[in-house]
């Protein structure tokens, strides 16, 4: 089919022409441009899947896929035949691309190539064993013999590649953790699971580099059901929602460990589980159709509504309110495409660097303010002067503003990490339960930021515990089965509030009174108004659960809280 997005075709022919460059300094033996060819063939697949390409150059894209991946997969090394293969591959693309755009007849297939009308994938192309060094570990583990095997990491050739790798994984598993969260609500959501498929295989990639070789088994997997999903092979229901939360789990593990014994914290090896969640997915691959969905999990993350970004203070309401519902039509669902335009434009400062010119243009204020209200420069009749100073305030007032709003940053990143505590602490006790974000576009001070991360997780945990109910006993009060847990951030007055609700029981006054007096906090006889009872909350030690679990009946949370 004729090409109607030039533009877009000759971005792609620049991309190839990358790849050339970058190929020619490639050499048998070595892994030196493995992963920028890497990124180059992930960049071309994204634009010719884009473009609607003809079939024979996305089978072609395929194979190069196929070729790399097989690089990653045996030696991570390039030999003298895969530098060849992807010579002339680079080469029958750029032709083809070219008369694509022209309208003219593709080249011919080449003959050693696979058929073109014959399905590209797992295709074994002329990648032969390199004669250099062999990976420190073997393939990915069969036994739990082999879990015991530690990762190594080569600190003294790798540490700044290892920590570059470590900064770029943080974002990848905030990525992989929420789209599956979008993907609970969307399984079938292209720009979702091409998100997640694309950090499962940057890590792959960047790891299969650095010899990582737990870590690129265990994501090769999982890049591999993520295809799959792509593909439409196989249908995005809760088990798989599961295996990918865990995969993530799993490798957010490793990349801890890593960061401990980068900065020298914990030296002791790292040694991650990883044999039986990669027997999992195998078997999930080998045959789809004999994985029966679960019954419908205990949350459904829907109806997320998508703002943009959000601050924090907490100020906790003790008095009900009513609640604001949000329909389904109302909703704005978070993709991954969102995501991905809100990072545009955004650059990596160290937050050291930050704060010293913070620091610098507090001095320079308070060396302004002491020139321009000098007794002998005010006295000099100027008017010329006296512009040039007020000029002179009024940049360094600007100058002031701008780098204190350097230190505002979104809460969004925090409350969507409160998606993933609802969905878990809800589905291990059985509930419904969704939550739903407003005013994310909230900024604050980034210390506060992150101070007010633990106190939000006690509230939110709260709210899922005693607040929301289970099913049956919400149908019995006439209440939906599923409930309903709303995080706000907003301006009041000088002031930012972060606000959580939940449709759930509320707090029951006599309950907390009895137990109040049970623990002796009260006086047997002492007579106290609805907002001291309801103050109670906040004394230290002082629950109403029925008996101590992992979530929640220590009386450690809500006096937290409020300090």
């Amino acid at each position: 089919m004729p090409n109607t997005n030039t533009a877009a075709v000759t971005a792609t022919l620049e991309v190839v022409g990358q790849f050339s460059l970058e190929l020619a300094f490639c050499q048998a033996g070595k892994d030196n441009g493995l992963l920028p060819l890497n990124n180059f063939v992930m960049q071309i697949e994204e634009a010719v899947t884009k473009l609607d390409s003809p079939n024979e150059i996305k089978q072609a894209v395929t194979l190069a896929r196929n070729c790399i991946n097989q690089i990653f997969d045996t030696t991570a090394m390039f030999d003298a035949a895969s530098i060849a293969w992807l010579s002339g591959w680079q080469t029958w693309l750029q032709t083809a691309l070219e008369r694509w755009q022209t309208d003219d007849a593709l080249p011919e297939w080449p003959q050693d190539w696979p058929s073109a009308n014959a399905p590209a994938t797992g295709q074994k192309l002329p990648v032969a064993p390199s004669e250099g060094k062999k990976l420190p570990v073997a393939a990915a583990p069969e036994s739990a013999n082999d879990d015991l095997l530690p990762l190594i990491l080569n600190l003294d050739a790798d540490r700044e590649l290892l920590s570059e790798f470590i900064n770029e994984s943080q974002e990848h598993l905030q990525n992989i953790e929420n789209g599956v969260l979008v993907l609970e609500d969307a399984p079938t959501d292209a720009d979702t699971l091409n998100s997640i498929f694309r950090a499962f295989h940057t890590f792959k990639g960047g790891s299969g580099f650095l010899n990582l070789t737990q870590i690129k088994n265990l994501a090769h997997e999982l890049e591999s059901l993520l295809d799959a999903a792509r593909q439409h092979k196989l249908a995005i229901n809760s088990p798989i929602i599961d295996v990918i939360l865990e995969g993530g789990d799993t490798l957010k593990k490793f990349v801890t460990k890593m960061s401990a014994q980068l900065s020298g914290q914990d030296e002791s090896p790292i040694v991650v589980p990883t044999s039986a969640l990669i027997v999992r997915v195998k078997a999930i691959l080998a045959d789809p159709s004999a994985l029966v969905p679960e019954k419908p999990k205990a949350v459904a993350m829907e109806k997320i509504v998508e703002t943009q970004a959000a601050a924090n203070v907490v100020i906790v309401d003790s008095k009900a309110e009513a609640m604001e519902t949000a329909k389904p039509a109302e909703a704005a669902k978070p993709t991954m495409a969102n995501a991905a335009n809100a990072a545009v434009g955004f650059v990596k400062v160290d937050t050291q660097k930050l704060d010293a010119l913070i620091d610098l243009v507090g001095e320079l204020v308070i060396s302004e303010s002491m020139v321009v209200q000098d007794p002998e420069l005010l006295a000099l009749p100027s008017r010329h002067l006296a512009r040039n100073l007020a000029q002179l305030r009024r940049i360094t007032s600007e100058l002031q503003r701008t780098a204190m709003s350097l230190r505002m940053v979104p809460i969004k990143a925090t409350f969507q990490k409160m998606n993933r505590l609802v969905r878990d602490l809800a589905a291990k006790q059985g509930k419904q339960a969704q939550l739903i974000f407003s005013g994310e576009d909230t900024e604050l001070d980034r210390n506060i930021v992150e101070e007010i991360s633990d106190p939000l997780v006690h509230m939110i945990r709260n709210a899922a515990d005693h607040g929301v109910e289970k099913p049956e006993a919400r149908i019995a009060k006439g209440k939906p089965a599923q409930g309903t847990i709303h995080l706000r951030a907003f301006h009041r007055g000088g002031n930012i509030v972060i606000q959580i609700q939940d449709d759930g029981n509320g707090l029951n006054k006599d309950k907390l009174l009895a137990k109040a007096r049970e623990k002796g906090i009260v006086k047997p006889n002492e007579v106290l108004s609805d907002k001291e009872i309801y103050d109670l909350i906040f004394a230290a030690g002082f629950s109403t659960a029925e008996k101590v679990t992992d979530i929640s009946g220590r009386g450690v949370g809500m006096d937290v809280v409020r300090r």
